[in-house]
């Protein structure tokens, strides 16, 4: 009888040991996705939770437990542990690139004003206190089973609280096919941005300076430019995902189709190529920043250093030559930090275009108003312009997305458009956001086919390409960080001579341009070569 209790006894306490140890387990084993968007299960021994199971194991090695206070400052220092892992292993599936612990913790502000603007009251309360909630729950679940552990071990043999030594010596000469190491790599890959930022703000100036590389050429005869308007367009995740995905490009090649016919019947003349961004899925300064720099600027770190140095940019550059300079920002509502660096004459945000309409996606204003009103900014009459504008109605959420509107007068209004108001109050479904991606890539080709030759003209030139890839939340992701790129005026010659090598006739690209850090320097060496006077236009 006394054995038959023993063994009962012995059987609860495995039972109890293998309870406890299903928590640990998955804070450490979860990896990438495989298939779809959840993370999965990486089935090898976690040596991070083999040597917590071994550090546990001394206590009942001792016929023991450890102080339960213990166990709990054990746990509270678990949960960050395992949130940065599963951030770092999930960056991928979500972003469609890396996490970079160290910039993009700064960005976590915008993420929940972001999803605040975009969800139902009712969402935001619930996420609210489930970001309250759940990481208390995790902290109590991580507890509860240390101690299970620790008293699983206690109602067994001492030679099987033994095992979990033997076990985590024999991992630390085992081979990957057994153990894995995912923890470690994670803590290891995200410590090293940490530490990297830390460099930076702590003196290693130099050294990041010579990641920055040779600045690029100013002084440049732009005369064969004449007096021509230039734009440089920047369209909010317009990736090459939507040529090379069949889901996608089965929608996006009518689309450029339409978009190409469009420009033809208004006699505009397109090349286009794709062109590598130094970011995916987020990030857009990056991508502005290393076009308007020249240089490439990968990271929030480079980005920062760059707006510290005397280093020259494209609109700084054109300023000197005789152009006006703007930066029309619809989705800017604070003032641009390091304005004075980029070398703008003005700076356009969202308050300044003065718009007053129904509230769509997280920017709020339609990227066809804020186009529309570029073309009535005060401006200069001796001078041509060259004007960057940010598209945004293409961004995360992608909803909801603008009707075009036909009606010049009511652009903005959309009294046209009843069924606005009711609209703008549906919430985005998270589950399915690869239809309105492609929705708000449509809607943007055809506001800009109607637009470009207005503002265009007889002589302008314009730039169009996309910041980065969209997020992989769409369910859709590449491996590529391209982007396609147009450049497009009435002037053929001009355009073959702007948009050479890479490019090719149509608004569809199969050739590469490069990276964007080279693109200021193509114009304005391609503009360079142009003869002075031979294609300079009048002043319209």
């Amino acid at each position: 009888m006394r054995n038959r209790r023993a063994a009962q006894a012995q059987r609860r306490s495995g039972l109890l040991l293998l309870a406890g140890l299903i928590v640990p387990f998955i804070l450490f084993a979860v990896t990438a996705s495989r298939i779809g968007r959840w993370p999965s299960l990486d089935l090898r021994l976690p040596i991070e939770g083999l040597a917590l199971l071994a550090l546990l194991s001394l206590a009942p090695l001792a016929g023991g437990r450890w102080p339960s206070l213990l166990r709990w400052i054990a746990a509270l220092l678990l949960l960050p542990v395992a949130l940065v892992h599963l951030a770092d292993v999930e960056g991928p599936a979500v972003l469609g690139r890396d996490l970079d612990l160290a910039a993009d913790l700064d960005h976590v502000p915008s993420l929940i004003g972001l999803f605040a603007g975009a969800a139902s009251p009712w969402q935001v309360t619930l996420v609210g206190i489930g970001a309250l909630l759940i990481p208390l729950g995790m902290i109590a679940l991580v507890a509860w089973s240390l101690g299970a552990i620790e008293r699983g071990l206690l109602g067994l043999p001492w030679t099987v609280r033994l095992v979990p030594l033997v076990l985590l010596v024999a991992a630390l000469f085992g081979t990957d096919r057994l153990v894995s190491r995912g923890t470690i790599v994670s803590l290891d890959r995200q410590g090293e941005t940490v530490a990297d930022a830390w460099r930076l703000a702590h003196g290693d100036r130099a050294g990041f300076l010579a990641r920055l590389g040779p600045p690029p050429e100013t002084e440049r005869d732009l005369a064969g430019l004449g007096k021509r308007d230039i734009y440089l367009i920047f369209f909010e995740s317009y990736g090459a995902v939507i040529l090379d995905d069949p889901a996608l490009s089965v929608r996006a090649l009518p689309a450029l189709a339409k978009f190409q016919a469009k420009l033809t019947e208004a006699g505009l003349t397109v090349r286009s190529a794709r062109i590598a961004s130094p970011t995916y899925g987020g990030g857009s300064w990056l991508a502005h920043g290393t076009v308007d720099a020249g240089t490439w600027l990968a990271n929030q770190r480079l980005y920062q250093l760059e707006t510290t140095t005397d280093r020259p940019t494209w609109p700084g550059i054109m300023t000197k030559a005789g152009w006006q300079t703007f930066d029309i920002q619809p989705g800017l509502k604070t003032p641009l930090d390091h304005a004075q660096f980029w070398g703008f004459d003005r700076i356009v945000g969202a308050d300044d275009l003065a718009y007053s309409g129904p509230s769509f996606g997280w920017f709020g204003i339609p990227d066809q108003y804020a186009l529309d009103r570029s073309l009535t900014l005060p401006r200069d009459p001796n001078r041509p312009l060259f004007a960057q504008i940010v598209l945004v109605s293409s961004h995360i959420p992608f909803h909801p997305v603008p009707p075009v509107v036909n009606d010049p007068a009511d652009v903005g209004r959309f009294a046209t458009h009843p069924e606005v108001a009711q609209l703008v109050t549906i919430p985005p479904n998270w589950n399915d956001l690869a239809g309105p991606y492609m929705e708000s890539v449509e809607y943007d080709l055809t506001v800009l086919a109607d637009w470009l030759p207005r503002a265009l003209g007889d002589s302008g030139v314009a730039i169009i390409l996309g910041d980065h890839q969209p997020p992989a939340l769409i369910g859709h992701s590449s491996a590529s960080h391209d982007v396609p790129v147009h450049i497009l005026s009435k002037d053929a010659a001009l355009v073959r001579r702007l948009a050479d090598a890479g490019f090719v006739d149509g608004t569809v690209p199969t050739g590469s341009a490069g990276t964007m850090a080279n693109l200021m320097d193509r114009f304005l060496d391609a503009a360079a070569a142009m003869p002075a006077g031979g294609t300079d236009p009048p002043i319209e």
